[in-house]
């Protein structure tokens, strides 16, 4: 007794007779009968919510995880669809589902992407009459499977989402050769920043530079600056001191502090402390600076300014300097493999931006503070309450990195930024023997 819904076209029979009967509107009838699609299983039950070509588009009902359904076109309220069936009416699709799996997330850009438990899927639509029930196509583009619990994002142009282990970040990436966008894992080199950790969220700011933010079980942040135009893709990782706690992080929107700051994507970091667990806040992420010459309680980087000790949960001042540290990967292999030659780092530029002081060290070297094989790279000048900070190309000198492969640790040395735009590398050949 109950209809087959397929593409709209309603087949019944009638149940004492057990004949067809064909309910579509005859030739000559009055047109503009319309019946309702029943989009879930009971009132709209579904996990996943877009819009997509002026359609809103239903998924992931629990019963039926391969459907979507997709309201008429220009009306995100009206899920009705007429008898004949027209290109504006509402209508339901579903993906075969001896290759489907339950759709997880949805993302709109160029297509709209399904990301499903075992693989994505690209929605388009066919021909020159726009996307209806009679032109949309569905195509598996790859097998990663998503996360179930951490929602893909969106950047300027590229589309991020973490893998169903929690750990890899993939970006859909249009392949010329494949004739098909396809995932590109960005996250190859730093399993060991993930090793007994899962991702539980990513967001993305965008202003003043494009970093991806994404939010570990364990309380910290991952970085990852991301200019794929420029062929960026730096990964970093923040840690915070004492028993904080990171448990959610949102980006709002944009904000802008002052004169002397960038304006910047709002970044808000939920917090709580473990000691304390009943206890949570909000914090901020602080713009940064904008000017050479900017005061010193804007030059400052301090954690968790604007609290004292009267009113910060565990009755400690928590305003401590912001400790940064950078361990570069190894530019060239020590050696080539062939012809019997040497490579040695003989020189490196380093490219600083309002910076503060700079200390460098050759990677894996036992030494303390006072070793002659720290340098300095760079010391601000203070001039009355302004701080003239260092924005210049500096050279580190042969002596500490010559016979090194390179791999160094960069540190912050003073309570100002440390901003590195780029480290450049100069390599000797020479025969062995030499």
């Amino acid at each position: 007794d109950t209809p087959v819904v397929i593409r709209g076209i309603a087949l019944t029979s009638d149940s004492a007779t057990q004949k067809y009967t064909d309910t579509n509107i005859s030739a000559g009838e009055i047109t503009g009968i319309q019946d309702r699609l029943t989009v879930g299983d009971a009132g709209m039950d579904c996990g996943v919510i877009d819009v997509w070509e002026q359609r809103l588009m239903m998924a992931s009902s629990p019963t039926k995880p391969f459907t979507l359904w997709f309201s008429a076109a220009g009306d995100v309220k009206s899920f009705y669809a007429s008898r004949p069936q027209t290109m504006a009416d509402a209508f339901s699709v579903t993906i075969p589902v001896t290759v489907a799996s339950r759709i997880l997330h949805s993302q709109t850009s160029k297509w709209m992407i399904l990301f499903t438990e075992s693989g994505e899927y690209m929605v388009d639509s066919v021909g020159q009459q726009g996307f209806a029930f009679n032109t949309i196509t569905i195509k598996r583009t790859s097998n990663v499977g998503a996360h179930d619990l951490v929602e893909p994002i969106t950047t300027e142009d590229k589309v991020l989402f973490v893998a169903s282990d929690a750990k890899s970040v993939y970006e859909i990436k249009y392949s010329l050769e494949q004739d098909n966008i396809i995932p590109v894992n960005r996250s190859m080199l730093v399993g060991h920043l993930t090793e007994g950790k899962q991702i539980t969220k990513i967001v993305y700011k965008r202003f003043p530079e494009p970093v991806v933010y994404a939010l570990l079980n364990d309380g910290s942040l991952l970085g990852l600056t991301y200019i794929p135009a420029q062929d960026v893709i730096a990964w970093h990782h923040h840690v915070f001191s004492g028993s904080l706690k990171c448990i959610d992080i949102n980006a709002t929107g944009t904000i802008h502090d002052g004169d002397e700051y960038e304006t910047a994507s709002e970044i808000l970091l939920t917090f709580a402390d473990e000691a304390q667990g009943s206890r949570v806040w909000v914090e901020r992420m602080r713009a940064p600076i904008s000017v050479d010459n900017p005061t010193s309680e804007a030059s400052v980087c301090a954690d968790h300014m604007g609290y004292n000790e009267d009113n910060y949960p565990n009755g400690t001042n928590p305003q401590s300097n912001v400790v940064a540290e950078l361990i570069t990967l190894r530019p060239e292999s020590p050696q080539f493999n062939s012809m019997g030659q040497y490579k040695n780092i003989y020189d490196c530029c380093f490219r600083l931006y309002r910076s503060g002081t700079i200390k460098v060290c050759p990677y894996g070297v036992e030494i303390d503070d006072n070793s002659s094989a720290y340098q300095i790279l760079a010391t601000p000048s203070i001039e009355g309450e302004k701080v003239k900070l260092v924005s210049k190309d500096v050279k580190v000198l042969p002596r500490a990195y010559h016979n090194s492969d390179g791999q160094m640790i960069i540190t912050s040395d003073d309570e100002f930024p440390c901003e590195i735009l780029s480290v450049l590398f100069n390599v000797n050949v020479a025969d062995v023997g030499e």
